[in-house]
């Protein structure tokens, strides 16, 4: 099991206690209660990604988007993600620190901080050029989509009011976006 892909509590907390509004929470329990995610106890330290982590998140993205595309859903719940894992204490930390060294220093160190929620992320970050980034992830979530509303909404959190995440790319393992942060 040590292979097994991960996320850890506070990537499930901010999905489950700061996505999901309490009504959803409880209409939801059941079904969250049968993947592994039991809201009347305290959360584990770490949930399967596969059993538990993409079963959860899509049933967010259903519920909270109903009758928008899957694409569209996902979209919208990255960007929900990132402004709820703020609020978090790992996630607290970690926008903190962004705010200090600045949304370049933030763009390269993208690994460590989508670890700081998962032990699988690996991310490759190329300087294209001034504010000119190609950011390619391993084992993108749910879709690309999912990713670029995360990191278009966490530029915005950053204080970047013009960036723009342009996916590129997609491989069978992998995905790349072009992060651009405006003038």
């Amino acid at each position: 099991m040590a292979d097994e892909r991960v996320v850890y509590a506070q990537t499930v907390e901010a999905l489950v206690r700061h996505i999901l509004p309490p009504p959803q929470q409880r209409a939801l329990q059941p079904q969250l209660k049968a993947m592994g995610i039991d809201l009347s106890r305290p959360l584990e330290v770490q949930y399967s990604l596969v059993e538990v982590w993409d079963r959860a998140a899509l049933l967010a993205a259903n519920t909270l988007f109903p009758g928008r595309s899957r694409e569209d859903a996902l979209h919208e719940l990255g960007a929900r993600f990132i402004e709820a894992f703020h609020h978090t204490l790992a996630g607290k930390a970690v926008i903190a620190l962004g705010k200090v060294v600045g949304a370049e220093a933030s763009i390269r160190r993208l690994e460590k901080i989508f670890r700081s929620g998962n032990n699988f992320t690996k991310v490759t970050v190329k300087k294209l050029g001034p504010g000119l980034f190609e950011v390619e992830m391993n084992e993108p979530h749910h879709s690309q989509t999912y990713v670029q509303g995360l990191l278009s909404r966490g530029l915005k959190l950053l204080g970047v009011e013009r960036g723009e995440v342009t996916f590129l790319e997609r491989q069978p393992q992998s995905c790349t976006f072009r992060i651009a942060l405006g003038g």
